[in-house]
């Protein structure tokens, strides 16, 4: 893993267990109370894939090569079909039963333009899987622009967040574009030089501040698709200013390292706790502890099933392999 970004790692896997926490919360029916204190929990997985497409990718691979573009184009194509098999699979397993996102097979092939256009539906569970995939696949030509003009990510991204505000402005909101634009900006922030990211994020001091603004924001404000970018970025910042800074050869960050490196599999299967949890008879009505334990078991699985995997991978090469197919 020598030639990974340990802050990426880092942030990603603080990421998961944020969402690990969202999730659990709807999952306990506290749907005010993620969305108020983690609003930035959705469209922060998508602005950290954009940023590591450029700040990644691209001196990995070039702006427009051959190479890039079959890994963008592959990474694309699966995400999009993970998300249309786990929704087809998931619909067929709990088919006619209602109070989660996940429904049955017909709701969801029913309402596939809710589902593959707007986003945000509750036909559908996994639904950041989606936009991720639009955007890895978006970037190729933004990338092509890039490689002619030196300021094409900032002008599409500028451009998408624009048409993101007069959307919701007019009362015509499309959460799929909405989460594209974050991810476009994670692109646009990429691109700084790695003086620029050490300036602005080296220290403490200037994702304090960010963050500070965005409490501001949200508080004079309130919910809006603006404050939800300031939200964003404020809070990435400070999770990979933590991973800059702090040790990560300690034990508690690696396992945090882990998680980050497999983010997408650890997603996927918190998601799968839960919903199992949801249609068990131990399922009900939590108070606060209850809550906290839910979340905890929902992390502490989840972790499990990420160093499971890790150990059997290097054990087994057709294990590996099988990852490698659905995942890499």
């Amino acid at each position: 893993m020598s030639d990974r970004i340990g802050a990426v790692d880092f942030s990603k896997g603080m990421l998961v267990l944020f969402m690990v926490v969202y999730h659990s919360l709807n999952c306990l029916g506290h749907e005010s109370l993620p969305h108020y204190y983690l609003l930035f929990v959705p469209p922060s997985f998508i602005l950290i894939t954009g940023f590591i497409v450029t700040h990644v990718y691209v001196p990995r691979y070039g702006t427009a090569t051959r190479e890039i573009v079959s890994r963008l184009t592959l990474r694309s194509v699966k995400l999009v079909t993970l998300f249309t098999l786990m929704n087809v699979g998931a619909g067929l397993v709990f088919s006619g039963r209602r109070g989660g996102a996940v429904t049955g097979l017909s709701d969801f092939v029913g309402n596939w333009v809710d589902v593959y256009v707007m986003g945000g539906s509750r036909w559908a569970a996994f639904e950041v899987l989606l936009p991720i995939g639009y955007l890895l696949c978006l970037s190729i030509p933004v990338l092509w622009l890039q490689a002619r003009v030196p300021a094409a990510t900032a002008w599409v991204t500028a451009a998408v967040i624009a048409a993101c505000l007069a959307a919701e402005r007019f009362g015509y909101p499309v959460y799929n574009l909405y989460l594209i634009g974050a991810g476009l900006l994670g692109m646009a922030v990429g691109l700084v030089p790695d003086a620029g990211m050490k300036a602005a994020i080296g220290r403490w001091g200037p994702p304090l501040a960010f963050y500070a603004l965005y409490w501001l924001a949200f508080l004079l404000l309130g919910d809006r698709y603006g404050v939800q970018l300031v939200a964003t970025l404020a809070s990435v910042a400070l999770v990979y200013t933590a991973g800059s800074r702090i040790d990560l050869h300690r034990w508690m960050p690696v396992q945090v390292l882990i998680l980050g490196r497999y983010s997408l599999l650890a997603y996927i299967v918190q998601i799968f706790y839960l919903q199992l949890f949801k249609r068990s008879p131990l399922y009900g009505d939590f108070g606060a502890t209850g809550a906290v334990a839910v979340i905890l078991l929902a992390a502490v699985l989840t972790w499990a099933t990420v160093r499971v995997l890790d150990r059997v991978r290097g054990d087994h090469a057709l294990v590996d392999r099988a990852y490698r197919l659905i995942f890499a």
